[in-house]
């Protein structure tokens, strides 16, 4: 654990001397702590961060944390049950981490609301995607018919190949920002709460959402393209 510790009410940042823009990120999670997202999902959950300053010690973290994701190692951070890890803080461009915090807070918030209970990536990912307005590196660039299918998201997610993986943010965040188009912020609300409470994701989406995910999909499919290849609506809650 770093040598240093502060706390800010609902989390506590731990860190090491001669880290950098501590500050400006505690900044941005109180900031996060009043997002759009907990219009959906009142939740202010207790956390903690964890800003590594040795990259050995922070992929260990992420192994432990998320063993089937390959990928979790080179990524800045990573949110896991009630804790946000972060890789050299010093590192960071400034202008990265408003939506790196806010997508990494959302996965906490998630993770408190279905009481840490493991959720398909597309959905979990998605609201994230949602919550921060972005939905990666291959937003805007969604094809009809060149999408992968939701059968096989979960392994793209997981997987080495960056250009599949930055599809399949892409196409969860249209599919949570479908979602919430057609049914409300508090049909997202009421789903994550749903599944806390032990139901499976299709009666959850059925009782919430009035379709199941299939049913989801296909809805999207079926969404007039724009000419940049995203399907109506592109999917944004807080502008990029």
């Amino acid at each position: 654990m770093p040598a240093l510790c502060r706390s800010e009410g609902t989390f506590v940042v731990h860190y090491d001397r001669g880290e950098q823009h501590v500050d400006r990120l505690v900044a941005l999670l109180h900031e996060a702590e009043r997002s759009v997202l907990l219009r959906a999902v009142p939740s202010r959950p207790a956390f903690r961060v964890v800003i590594f300053s040795d990259r050995r010690r922070y992929a260990a973290a992420c192994k432990s944390m998320d063993p089937q994701n390959a990928r979790a190692p080179n990524s800045p951070a990573g949110a896991a049950a009630d804790t946000l890890y972060i890789c050299r803080l010093r590192d960071l461009p400034l202008s990265r981490l408003p939506r790196l915090v806010r997508h990494e807070y959302a996965h906490m918030v998630i993770n408190a609301t279905v009481g840490n209970r493991p959720l398909p990536r597309w959905l979990a990912e998605g609201i994230a995607c949602w919550a921060t307005g972005y939905g990666g590196p291959s937003e805007g660039r969604l094809q009809p018919g060149k999408a992968v299918p939701l059968e096989q998201m979960e392994a793209a997610f997981l997987g080495t190949d960056r250009a599949q993986t930055n599809l399949v943010y892409a196409q969860a965040h249209a599919l949570v920002s479908l979602l919430v188009q057609q049914r409300g912020e508090e049909a997202l609300g009421d789903l994550l709460r749903r599944l806390g409470a032990g139901s499976t994701l299709e009666q959850a989406m059925l009782a919430s959402v009035g379709m199941d995910a299939h049913a989801l999909w296909e809805t999207w499919q079926r969404q007039p393209w724009q000419g940049k290849g995203t399907p109506i609506p592109p999917g944004s809650n807080i502008q990029p």
